[in-house]
């Protein structure tokens, strides 16, 4: 399959519309998380692992300042 099929072209222009919308979402809250879902959802040329471990690391450092927000159970 060529890189200009249809399937390939559906699915780039799915990925554009989700980068757009999570990148709109992350504008208004600045919450990583959104962040991290494009970086899972993009392949990193066919090396998804890539972008799992960006999306860890960005979620790392948002999940130790939540923790620092709550108070521990008794």
């Amino acid at each position: 399959m060529d890189m200009f099929s249809a399937t390939n072209r559906e699915t780039y222009d799915n990925r554009k519309d989700m980068v757009a919308e999570k990148w709109a979402e992350y504008e208004k809250d600045k919450n990583p998380v959104h962040l991290a879902s494009i970086c899972r959802e993009l392949s990193f040329f066919d090396h998804p692992q890539v972008g799992e471990e960006i999306a860890r690391l960005l979620l790392a450092n948002f999940y130790q300042e939540l923790d620092q927000l709550i108070e521990p159970c008794p």
